[in-house]
């Protein structure tokens, strides 16, 4: 089903680009992405996407990114077609950059149509759609049909720049639709506008973009376009409705809780109809296998959503890991093994390359190729109870919490919030002599040595567990006086960091008081993480063992 009628709609105004690309001009060439389909030379800055993140998916609630806030000219102009705003961005064309000819497939841009404001081009910049080859000039919007074959060439020695709307539309959009005009005109298009002159709205973003899982409606929709759209639909007609009803027959027994079932039934629908007819083409040039793949099935590299991680801190040996298996047996929370380390497997954040610097991270800028780095290491290494990877994740869409128990991460809490600014924080606090014992005791066993080849580092026992901002100048002492000073800065670290959040990100969780009443405890605990509390939960085992050094400590 083609949305448009026409390849070109030139609405009937202009605005001026001039302020709308100072504006750009703030924002660093580090947020620019290069295009996910991987056309060479184009690159995007994100305003609106799912969950406002800097992400192309096309799933879920839109929102605005928050680098939009700091663009209030673009956000005015953006307003003033009174639509709800899907995936929005500012798409950038190196000089001599071409893109191929292409369809835009995917379900979202099935009922939707493509908005570009044009901020900076040159007349040997092209658009071809169709049958018909269109310069778009600056200050001017167009609207585009991304269902036929299109492509663009930038044939000049400056970049060419669009804002790109995708929107369902409104009656303001329609009406300037209806007075465009539009590529089957005789007449040339209108070299000059007028200005546009409008204050500017609210904006509104789509509270829904795209269903993972399609609904057995949309699934017989897109079978039914494709009846109408293929020349000889007989010969499709019976595959196409087995698909339908077998969709269905898996919609009533797995609604939304699973993707595998959809995607078995996929593949083994396509992989017959590719023994049966291979080349079947739609209207628009297009394969039926690959277009019902494209709009039916699983993009490859599904982004996490990631929503109130929790992070447990405390001073090393305070029990950080028993409370992370505790929290584990809740079906609501992933978590990251003891060997995984969120920042410290980029390089650029390894404590080597800042002199081992304890409190490096705490003033770190994190870029958008670091995060997206970490998010992606997040998929590669969560864990769950119920599911042994992020892959196996039957619903990989819906927001993930997870668990992170690193005593580094105490040290890491103003990184940690910009990279999840809704993160929580359990601290976990019991009596200084119980938790400076495990301290020593571990220091002996040799077995808690985060790196081995640490330089300047002269002590009777290599260093455990977390660095500290003085850990150069205790060679010297005595393990007590180590720990101890371990004990006293990761202790100071912690409460200076959380006692300025909010009570609804930071819980302090008294070991002593737990080994009293567990039960109460709990009740607290999952009362504020807003979760219910696991069934047939374990007793929540935290204080050290005793130990023959016990002595030997308090000498």
């Amino acid at each position: 089903m083609n949305l448009l009628s026409e390849a070109f709609y030139q609405f009937p105004f202009s605005f001026d680009p001039k302020p709308l690309l100072e504006e750009l001009a703030q924002c660093p060439d580090s947020e620019w992405q290069d295009n996910p389909q991987g056309f060479f030379g184009i690159e995007s800055l994100v305003l609106v996407s799912n969950s406002g993140k800097d992400s192309h998916s096309t799933y879920g609630r839109m929102q605005a990114c928050p680098r939009l806030t700091k663009l209030p000219k673009i956000s005015e102009l953006l307003s003033i077609f009174d639509a709800p705003l899907g995936a929005t961005r500012v798409m950038r064309l190196a000089p001599n950059a071409k893109v191929q000819t292409h369809v835009d497939l995917h379900y979202y841009w099935k009922h939707r149509f493509r908005i570009h404001l044009v901020l900076e081009t040159d007349p040997d910049a092209i658009f071809g759609c169709r049958d018909t080859v269109q310069h778009l000039p600056a200050g001017q919007v167009w609207v585009s049909d991304s269902w036929s074959p299109h492509f663009v060439e930038n044939n000049s020695n400056q970049d060419r720049c669009h804002i790109v709307i995708d929107t369902l539309g409104s009656e303001k959009v329609w009406q300037w639709l209806n007075q465009s005009w539009t590529s089957s005109s005789e007449q040339p298009p209108a070299a000059t506008l007028p200005l546009l002159d409008l204050s500017p709205l609210p904006l509104r973003f789509e509270k829904h973009g795209d269903s993972l899982i399609k609904h057995p409606a949309q699934v017989s929709e897109i079978v039914q376009d494709i009846l109408e759209d293929y020349p000889q639909p007989s010969a499709l007609r019976p595959f196409l409705h087995r698909l339908d009803r077998g969709w269905k027959e898996l919609w009533a027994e797995y609604a939304t809780t699973t993707i595998f079932p959809y995607q078995r039934f996929l593949n083994k629908s396509l992989a017959q109809l590719e023994t049966i007819s291979p080349e079947t083409l739609s209207s628009n040039q297009v394969s039926i296998p690959h277009l019902l793949r494209t709009q039916l099935g699983v993009p490859n590299d599904l982004p996490i959503q990631v929503k109130k991680p929790l992070f447990i801190l405390g001073v090393p040996r305070s029990g950080q890991f028993e409370l992370l298996q505790f929290l584990s047996q809740s079906s609501s929370f992933w978590h990251l093994p003891r060997v995984c380390d969120l920042f410290e497997h980029l390089s650029e954040f390894h404590p080597k390359n800042t002199n081992y610097n304890a409190t490096f991270l705490q003033d770190a800028e994190i870029s958008l190729s670091q995060e997206n780095s970490i998010h992606q290491y997040l998929k590669q290494n969560l864990k769950h109870n119920h599911h042994r990877t992020w892959a196996q994740n039957p619903t990989p869409l819906k927001e993930c919490s997870f668990l992170d128990a690193s005593p580094k991460n105490i040290f890491r809490i103003p990184a940690i919030l910009k990279l999840f600014p809704d993160a929580q924080f359990i601290y976990l606090q019991q009596a200084p002599i119980q938790t400076l014992h495990a301290l020593m005791n571990g220091w002996r066993t040799g077995s808690f040595v985060p790196y081995p080849d640490l330089p300047q580092w002269y002590g009777e026992y290599p260093w455990s567990f977390t660095l500290i901002p003085e850990w150069k100048s205790l060679s010297a002492k005595s393990l007590a006086e180590i720990c101890f000073t371990q004990y006293k800065a990761c202790h100071t670290q912690c409460i200076d960091s959380l006692s300025k959040l909010s009570s609804a990100q930071v819980y302090v969780l008294d070991i002593n008081l737990w080994q009293e009443d567990p039960s109460a405890s709990g009740q607290k605990l999952f009362r504020f993480l807003k979760r219910p509390r696991p069934k047939n939960t374990l007793r929540l085992e935290l204080l050290p063992i005793q130990s023959p050094h016990q002595m030997q400590n308090a000498i």
